[in-house]
């Protein structure tokens, strides 16, 4: 298991440039308009380290990648001030667990909820029907990153049974988060 955290440099970036073929690297900067040098750097870490799974989140020069045998997927987040309606996207309830209704505790939600979206291959659209249920403290040490809380969110869905029928599945995932200089790394380790 890996956790990569890498500001990006003229150095590593470069690096990048020499790893991939140049054919690449133009489509690469075609698709990744705005976020190019994250998006290449990110995948260089990962072909440099490749272990069977990965997850990449990217802001502003920062790029966050998880590298592990097992399945497990990150978000990265900079916390800052926003429309104030957009605090109203997660429920009171939520915002009780963690303390209060803030950005910080807004982003939270945002990093946690969105890790699991990537580990179930979900929308952001599915975003508001992930709930947290509970958290618990904890003192551990995952790669090189040691986590206070852990993090337990459930997700509802309904599938299609007999054509008509609806059956209502609920599933558990445990999530972990930490912030360091305004920025919110979180992850989904898996399901409960």
């Amino acid at each position: 298991m890996k956790l990569i955290i890498k500001k990006i440099n003229k150095k590593i970036l470069e690096k990048a440039k020499k790893f991939f073929s140049e054919s690449f690297t133009q489509k690469l900067k075609k698709e990744k308009i705005g976020t190019y040098n994250e998006s290449l750097v990110a995948r260089y870490l990962i072909k440099k380290n490749w272990k069977n799974y990965s997850s990449i989140s990217h802001k502003k020069n920062l790029v966050f990648v998880w590298i592990k045998k097992s399945k497990i997927w990150v978000d990265i987040e900079i916390i800052k001030k926003r429309d104030e309606n957009l605090l109203n996207k997660f429920l009171d309830k939520e915002y009780k667990i963690l303390g209060k209704k803030n950005w910080k505790n807004f982003y939270i939600l945002w990093t946690i909820k969105e890790s699991i979206i990537k580990f179930e291959n979900l929308s952001l659209d599915n975003i508001e029907e992930i709930l947290l249920i509970k958290t618990k403290k904890i003192n551990k040490k995952i790669s090189n990153l040691y986590f206070e809380k852990k993090l337990i969110l459930e997700f509802k869905k309904n599938n299609l049974e007999n054509n008509d029928e609806k059956k209502l599945k609920i599933k558990k995932f445990i999530t972990y988060f930490w912030i360091k200089n305004k920025i919110i790394y979180s992850i989904c380790v898996g399901n409960k």
